[in-house]
């Protein structure tokens, strides 16, 4: 597996449920797709994470209803910080 990337934005769709709002995340590497990612965490690829402060928050791949989804570990906040970030262009 490679070094984990740094996300530092996402795009989504405005007005969904939290596991059905990321469509792509990106970083100074590019940017990809949620589909992507997922795959790419799943099978030990690639592993992504979330600057937080002085501290990086790992990308997980949560399960919720049957749609797998991404979302940040839990850390020293309780949001999901990759709704946080600005939006990738």
């Amino acid at each position: 597996m490679q070094f984990s990337k740094q996300v530092k934005c996402i795009k989504q769709l405005p007005g969904k449920e939290e596991h059905e709002r990321i469509t792509h995340i990106g970083g100074d590497w590019g940017i990809i797709t949620e589909a992507e990612a997922i795959y790419n965490i799943q099978n030990d690829i690639q592993q992504y994470h979330v600057r937080t402060g002085s501290q990086d928050a790992l990308i997980v791949v949560i399960e919720h209803l049957g749609k797998k989804y991404l979302r940040t570990a839990p850390d020293h906040t309780k949001e999901n910080n990759l709704l946080n970030l600005g939006t990738c262009v």
